[in-house]
């Protein structure tokens, strides 16, 4: 089982190591990588956290879209084995899809749940973490680079995983001695 802390971790050596990459000044990537592990601590407490497969929304969404119009002709569980994803997340995708096809023949008169999709890390880091950083003085092409970045890195690490992500992180004292977790969020400074 991924420890919280082990991910946090991940996410913040990964950020800040990408930020000096692109030629920042050392607070500036301490600054991002606190923003990145504030962004995904924070929306994500007290709730399970799913690792998608594709780096980026765009190719979820396209992906989510195959998967849907494939189910008319291939077996859900041959669907899952392609896609290397659990039947439960087929059966999910293939609800969001249902929902979205009927919601564009009926001219959004039925709503949707809006709340879900909102929650999943990819969509949380580019709404969220891109302007962020931003703010710190990341220009948004880096921006996206490193968040993007990111993804590959968390794909190539923890791709299909679960994490459970508590509301404290008391298992994980190396992480908030590293990100200064006494510190101020930037994130609480613009989403509160």
């Amino acid at each position: 089982m991924i420890k919280p802390g082990e991910f946090l971790e991940c996410v913040y050596v990964q950020v800040h190591t990408s930020i000096t990459d692109l030629g920042y000044a050392p607070k500036s990537a301490k600054r991002g990588a606190q923003a990145a592990f504030d962004c995904i601590h924070i929306n994500f407490q007290g709730r399970t956290l799913y690792i998608p497969q594709y780096s980026s929304f765009k190719d979820r969404v396209n992906r989510d879209r195959d998967i849907y119009e494939g189910s008319r002709v291939t077996s859900h569980q041959q669907l899952a084995r392609e896609y290397r994803l659990s039947m439960p997340r087929i059966y999910k995708i293939l609800r969001e899809q249902q929902a979205i096809y009927i919601k564009n023949l009926q001219l959004d008169l039925i709503p949707t749940e809006d709340d879900d999709h909102r929650q999943q890390l990819v969509f949380t880091l580019e709404e969220q973490l891109s302007p962020t950083l931003q703010k710190i003085g990341v220009k948004r092409l880096h921006a996206s680079e490193v968040i993007e970045s990111l993804l590959r890195q968390l794909d190539n690490r923890y791709l299909g995983m679960i994490i459970y992500m508590p509301c404290n992180l008391q298992d994980a004292p190396s992480v908030a001695s590293r990100t200064g977790e006494n510190q101020p969020s930037l994130l609480n400074e613009e989403h509160h």
